[in-house]
């Protein structure tokens, strides 16, 4: 248990220092900002002059705190990302940029910062709180339009203050961090792991683990678990889960992202 617990943390360190890399070695020096808190974070250091690392702990800070009231989770698994991404970043920042080209360092970055956030991901810790709090905003019938908009405007305004042209590579320094997302989280393995909400988790686990090998490990929110099953079993133990219970919601660890990267 000791083992398991340090090996979490460890990797959990190791994302926050990816996420930091990519944005301190290859996006910001380069004027490329990706979606979401991070590239919010991006935008303003450039205009305010002050360290990117003091923007991303202030900006998530206030959605970290709303979440708190719906989500049970441990203090580690909270503090854990904030702080490691601001302490690297702030570490980071006096060193110099890895690349001067614009496409180089959208691709560094991006996948930096999605397979750093992915790592984070399986550990059960979260490094942009902005989604999932908008998500639980009781009066926004649509949030996913929200998000998408509210990702829009970044890109947009990206595009403002950087140029045209730093824009497109924001947006590709987005893209793959969304997709790249997958390796942080799921590795090269032949495995895939889905995270299943559902108000009889205990059923579904006994049932779905007498008809598959599939094994589940817990998570710091109520009613929620995380499974790993073989890929070319995913598609058969999803339909298996929404047979045993209809209103379950099974998230793969691309959907996933999506609750993480804005």
């Amino acid at each position: 248990m000791l083992l398991r617990k340090t090996s979490s943390i460890m990797l959990s360190i190791a994302g926050c220092f990816l996420i930091a890399a990519g944005l301190e070695l290859f996006l910001l020096p380069n004027r490329v900002a990706p979606g979401g808190i991070a590239g919010v974070s991006v935008l303003v250091s450039h205009m305010t002059e002050m360290k990117v690392s003091l923007w991303l702990f202030c900006l998530n800070l206030p959605f970290i705190l709303y979440r708190r009231k719906f989500v049970v989770r441990t203090p580690l698994s909270i503090a854990l990302p904030l702080l490691g991404v601001g302490a690297f970043a702030y570490a980071l920042h006096p060193v110099s940029a890895l690349v001067e080209e614009p496409l180089l360092a959208a691709l560094g970055g991006g996948i930096c910062l999605g397979t750093g956030v992915g790592m984070i991901l399986r550990q059960g810790g979260r490094f942009d709180e902005a989604e999932t709090a908008v998500q639980r905003l009781p009066f926004l019938r649509n949030p996913d339009a929200v998000l998408f908009l509210a990702n829009l405007a970044v890109l947009t305004a990206a595009g403002f203050i950087f140029g045209a042209e730093q824009a497109i590579y924001s947006l590709l320094a987005h893209a793959l961090a969304y997709l790249t997302v997958e390796i942080g989280f799921s590795g090269l393995s032949p495995y895939r792991r889905i995270l299943v909400r559902s108000r009889d988790i205990p059923s579904i686990q006994r049932a779905t683990k007498s008809a598959y090998y599939v094994q589940w490990f817990p998570t710091d929110e109520a009613n929620q678990a995380m499974c790993v099953v073989h890929r070319s079993e995913a598609a058969q133990v999803r339909r298996l889960l929404k047979e045993l219970d209809a209103e379950a919601r099974t998230v793969s660890s691309l959907e996933h992202a999506r609750e993480t990267i804005l």
